[in-house]
């Protein structure tokens, strides 16, 4: 049987076969005015992704950011989402999906009086390490509370060493927002 050496993320990730992770497991957080659940890591997908379920209530969501090590898919299990990727808005209901590449500005937004619920898939994985650094934990049963300037400082702020930039920050190949020195993360 091979040996991982689990120093070198090469030789991890070609050893690693799969992961059974049980119902319910996964650190949750509160962010952006949002609840996000970490359902698979990148030590559990032998580096290849990262898959996140957030919640997202009436008015939440994350301002324009672009991610220049990850690509993005979003599933929309529950609700509706308004999903903007290069100023384009796409309004996804359940079962809609969007995907993102790296380093394209995006953001998404419930517009509606209902929660909505989503899958974020993320390819590499590692991008967990962001969530579990910005965000804070979330209590069971607890709404997540609303988006706060002092919070949101403290996302970009930490933002910056996981390879996502604010909108103010992204240098664009196609169109960029529209009011950019208005979002920040």
């Amino acid at each position: 049987m091979p040996k991982t050496d689990t120093h070198d993320p090469i030789s991890a990730a070609n050893d690693f076969r799969h992961s059974s992770l049980e119902a319910g497991a996964g650190e949750k957080v509160w962010m952006s005015g949002d609840e996000y659940q970490i359902l698979l890591d990148a030590k559990n997908s032998g580096g290849a992704m990262t898959l996140i379920n957030a919640l997202v209530p009436p008015g939440g969501g994350p301002p324009t950011h672009a991610h220049g090590d990850v690509d993005e898919l979003f599933f929309v299990v529950d609700g509706e989402l308004e999903i903007i990727v290069d100023e384009v808005p796409h309004r996804v209901t359940a079962g809609g999906r969007v995907f993102v590449r790296r380093n394209v500005p995006h953001a998404f937004m419930n517009r509606t009086s209902a929660p909505a619920r989503m899958l974020i898939f993320y390819t590499p994985g590692g991008v967990e390490e962001f969530f579990l650094a910005a965000g804070r934990p979330a209590i069971n049963g607890v709404a997540p509370p609303p988006s706060t300037e002092e919070s949101r400082a403290r996302e970009v702020k930490v933002a910056s060493g996981h390879h996502i930039a604010p909108a103010t920050e992204i240098i664009c190949q196609g169109p960029c927002p529209a009011n950019p020195e208005e979002q920040l993360i």
